[in-house]
């Protein structure tokens, strides 16, 4: 029996150490389990937006929008990221206060979470062992760009960890 382990765990080594075997596979050789994934990462949401204020007829500097989606039950964790760029062109005759609000709301209707940004930043809000149920996302922003000399932009995008 002994002798038999040790061809086994011979073997074992020199397959491993050629890289011709995987440590799943090694774990079956040996007598392990090998658990599949219980989980998978899932993106369920995103929302982007790009400031075109072109003058002279333009007005577009505010923009809001809300963004629902459903958490299933025993979900780890959720992930709002937030990429803020205010790299927009700044004309004088805007009287604009450039910012980005993101607000997060549970599915009883309460506000979970809320960030204001006023630079060009990146946030992840993270929320451990959601409820689950219907969230939503709301942002709120206020800002300027030309396709030619840049523009104030956003993107936020929500990714679960939920069971399979």
């Amino acid at each position: 029996m002994k002798k038999h382990l040790a061809i086994i765990l011979l073997v074992t080594l020199i397959l491993s150490s050629a890289g011709c075997i995987d440590v799943g596979l090694g774990k079956e050789m040996l007598g392990g389990r090998v658990e599949s994934e219980k989980y998978k990462t899932v993106e369920k949401a995103e929302m982007s937006y790009a400031f075109e204020t072109v003058p002279p007829d333009s007005e577009n500097t505010k923009y809001s929008d809300t963004m629902s989606f459903s958490i299933k039950t025993e979900t780890s964790w959720m992930h709002i990221n937030v990429e803020y760029d205010q790299s927009g062109w700044n004309p004088v005759f805007y009287p604009v206060t450039r910012h980005l609000t993101v607000t997060v709301f549970s599915p009883d209707g309460n506000e979970y979470e809320n960030r204001t940004y006023d630079d060009t930043d990146e946030d992840v809000m993270v929320i451990e062992q959601p409820v689950s149920g219907i969230w939503e996302v709301e942002v709120e922003s206020e800002g300027v760009g030309h396709p030619d000399y840049g523009q104030d932009s956003f993107t936020v995008t929500v990714t679960a960890k939920e069971p399979i």
